[in-house]
């Protein structure tokens, strides 16, 4: 490392421009010297950049009960168009809002 810092900034460095490194050479030779470091590091920590995907939400269980309740927006007077396509609706389970329910028996 230090040779290369040598033979780019020292005083010596405007006469070896002749048969020097090009600016890509040196980009070459940092990015090998940098990935050599990374995987030291990583060797030394035992710690790899691998990372696992996040997994996918599960539903509630099959046996829980499902109520579906319909809240109907209270329609404005005046409101033309109110009766046309609807875009779309929202879905969603509400988790712990309804109390269980006990089986007897």
């Amino acid at each position: 490392m230090k040779m290369l810092e040598g033979s780019r900034f020292s005083s010596r460095s405007e006469r070896l421009r002749t048969g020097a490194l090009s600016e890509e050479q040196y980009a070459l030779v940092f990015d090998e010297i940098e990935i050599s470091v990374e995987a030291q590091m990583e060797k030394a920590t035992g710690s790899s950049k691998v990372r696992r995907a996040p997994r996918a939400r599960k539903g509630f269980a099959a046996h829980l009960e499902r109520v579906k309740v319909v809240i109907e927006p209270e329609t404005p007077a005046g409101c033309p168009g109110l009766e046309g396509i609807l875009i779309g609706e929202d879905v969603h389970e509400p988790n712990g809002l309804m109390s269980p329910r006990r089986s007897s028996g």
